[in-house]
């Protein structure tokens, strides 16, 4: 997270917006922050794995 410059905060702001889900053997999120920063996230059950910023193509599917 700290190499990324994603904070903890942005990352529980993202679940109080909408988000786009994908299900595979994990659980891929895309979503946004009060700053208008799109995220994705890797979960494992509740267990954050990676994150990074989303790239244009997942910050396009999102908005779609």
């Amino acid at each position: 997270m700290a190499d990324r410059n994603i904070t903890e905060d942005e990352i529980c702001e993202v679940f109080e917006h909408p988000v786009l889900q994908r299900q595979r053997k994990e659980t891929v999120i895309v979503g946004h922050t009060h700053r208008n920063k799109y995220l994705c996230l890797v979960l494992d059950g509740c267990r954050l794995i990676t994150l990074w910023p989303a790239n244009r193509s997942q910050r396009s599917l999102y908005k779609k």
